[in-house]
């Protein structure tokens, strides 16, 4: 199923929920890939 197909199938406030998450996810393997810019040592603990 295609992303297009998942956001009309489901409500809007659990896909706004999962974008949310899915922003959480990128910026979380972003400082996975640059640790020296992040504050990595905090999202760890």
């Amino acid at each position: 199923m295609g992303p297009l197909e998942w956001l009309q199938r489901y409500p809007q406030s659990i896909c706004l929920k999962q974008m949310e998450y899915l922003v959480l996810l990128i910026n979380l393997t972003q400082e996975l890939e640059h640790p020296s810019s992040s504050n990595l040592s905090m999202a760890v603990s």
